[in-house]
């Protein structure tokens, strides 16, 4: 594959989950995502679904949905759709651009490969879990 550009590197570095990564892992990161412009009302994925895939999100807000109701907003930093890859099974929520945003989609296979060879990665998904499920009471 191609070398990933500088600019990619560093959007993936400015995550708080990934800041960990040395230059060669960000590099192999960069090169297993992709990137996705989405519009107001696009919907990134459906709650029910399959879903095998996490996002990261670069800029722009989106909306978590559960049945319908808005349950929480994702700004630029957030990781969206690691439940579903961790726990295979239909995703739990619904997210839907806000307005204009971009996110890195990775396989996830790839995000797998991440946690099993990043244990500081794999720490920070723990820890965005655990303040997922205090919140919810």
């Amino acid at each position: 594959p191609e070398p990933p550009d500088l600019k990619r590197m560093l959007q993936i570095r400015a995550m708080d989950l990934l800041r960990p990564l040395e230059p060669p892992d960000l590099e192999r990161v960069a090169q297993r995502v992709q990137q996705r412009g989405l519009r107001t009302g696009d919907i990134l994925c459906t709650q029910g679904q399959a879903g095998d895939e996490v996002f990261l999100v670069l800029d722009g807000e989106l909306v978590v949905l559960r049945d319908g109701v808005e349950v929480n907003r994702c700004g630029p930093g957030a990781v969206i759709g690691e439940l579903a890859v961790l726990s295979p099974g239909p995703r739990a929520a619904t997210v839907m651009a806000e307005a204009e945003a971009t996110v890195l989609g990775l396989s996830g296979v790839a995000f797998r490969d991440l946690l099993r060879s990043q244990p500081q990665v794999s720490e920070g998904v723990l820890a965005q879990l655990a303040r997922r499920l205090q919140a919810r009471g």
